[in-house]
C-alpha cells in the first residue's frame, strides 16, 4: 500500500471539517507543528517496519501529547499504512490555512539587499494584487540578476501584470 496514491486534500478536508472553530484549529496546528519536529526519517521508518509490532507502534501514538481528533487520526494514518504521508499532509494543511486566511508566501529574486522601507512597499503592492490579509515574502539575493527583481508565487513567475503595479512603486520613494 506504500506505493498507492492518496488523495492529500481528503485528508485536508476532514482535518478542516473535524476542527471547526478557531480554537480547535489552533490546537491541531500546534499539535501537527509537534509532530512534525518529532516525525522524523527514523521514526517514521520504525513505524512503517513491518519487523515491529502493531501494538508497539500504537503504543507509541498514544504516548503522544496531542488531542484526541489528532490522536485518532494517526491511529488511522497507521492502520492504513500511510504515516509516512504525514509530513506532506502536513504542507498541504498548511497551504489550505494560508488560502483560507488569504496568506500569500511570494518568493522575491533581487540583485542585492533592498531596506526595510523597500520590502514595506513590496508587500503592500502585493498585497493588493493578490487582494491578501498577509503577505509572507521570502526574499533571496540572485548575484545572476542584472538588476530589478523576479517575483515567484508557488515556484511560477507572476505574470508581466504584477510588473506595472511594481513600477508604481518607484513613484512612493
Amino acid at each position: 500500500m506504500r506505493g498507492s496514491k492518496i488523495n492529500l486534500n481528503n485528508h485536508v478536508k476532514a482535518l478542516f471539517e473535524i476542527h471547526k472553530s478557531e480554537i480547535q484549529r489552533e490546537e491541531m496546528f500546534k499539535d501537527l507543528s509537534m509532530l512534525s519536529e518529532i516525525f522524523d526519517r527514523e521514526f517514521l521508518k520504525f513505524m512503517e517496519s513491518p519487523l515491529n509490532r502493531k501494538s508497539k507502534k500504537e503504543e507509541i501514538i498514544k504516548s503522544l501529547k496531542v488531542g484526541p481528533n489528532i490522536l485518532s487520526y494517526l491511529v488511522i494514518l497507521l492502520d492504513n499504512n500511510l504515516i509516512h504521508k504525514f509530513h506532506d499532509i502536513y504542507k498541504k494543511i498548511i497551504e489550505h490555512n494560508q488560502i483560507i486566511n488569504k496568506e500569500f508566501v511570494v518568493d522575491v529574486y533581487l540583485a542585492k539587499q533592498i531596506t526595510e522601507s523597500e520590502v514595506t512597499k513590496i508587500k503592500r503592492v502585493l498585497k493588493n494584487y493578490f487582494e491578501a490579509s498577509k503577505i509572507i515574502l521570502q526574499i533571496h539575493i540572485e548575484e545572476s540578476l542584472i538588476g530589478g527583481m523576479k517575483v515567484m508565487y508557488k515556484d511560477k513567475a507572476l505574470d508581466q501584470s504584477i510588473y506595472s503595479v511594481f513600477e508604481q512603486l518607484q513613484t512612493l520613494t
